[in-house]
């Protein structure tokens, strides 16, 4: 009878430890999935401030309206925090890390074109204008977009592999239970 007790025991502990270390597994496995959510949410954040700073900009050019003159500064001035964060969410990944340099340059050469274009303002429209219709502009257009792209994708994709393996994670969790 003892040596019944000690194989259950043993058999219970045993049990227990791999029910245990499956579960860190499988917390872990979330809080990667979880992190990969708020990279593509600090991604669309950067884009929808690009946008609106865009938005804000030609509202100013075309009207002189000063609410759109603040929506342009409010999201020119949050762009290098929300890239900031940026950085923090994607400083395990070195490919990602990269990519974000090369976007930042690009976003504070497009920044830059807009504080020109709005300081030139409704009154010097000609200026402007001619500032955003330079070959520079129009390429930074494409190359921001298809960074921001990538960036999307390479993410989306480990959001894939991460969820794959929360999902056995659980799978195993659960037979063990």
């Amino acid at each position: 009878m003892p040596g019944l007790l000690s194989v259950t025991l043993a058999l219970f502990l045993v049990a227990g430890v791999a029910l245990t270390f499956n579960l860190n597994r499988l917390r872990d496995s979330f809080a990667w999935v979880e992190h990969t959510n708020e990279v593509l949410r600090n991604i669309s954040a950067v884009e929808r401030a690009l946008l609106q700073a865009e938005s804000g900009e030609r509202g100013y050019l075309l009207t002189g309206g000063d609410s759109y003159r603040d929506s342009y500064a409010g999201a020119s001035a949050e762009i290098p925090q929300l890239l900031e964060t940026l950085k923090g969410s994607v400083s395990d990944n070195p490919v990602q890390s990269q990519r974000l340099e090369d976007l930042t340059a690009s976003l504070n050469a497009r920044l830059g074109e807009f504080k020109l274009a709005v300081d030139y303002g409704p009154g010097r429209l000609n200026e402007a204008l001619a500032i955003l219709s330079t070959a520079r502009f129009r390429q930074l257009t494409p190359h921001i977009e298809g960074l921001l792209a990538q960036f999307r994708q390479v993410e989306f994709e480990l959001l894939e592999a991460r969820q794959q393996t929360a999902n056995r994670n659980a799978v195993l969790a659960t037979f063990l239970s």
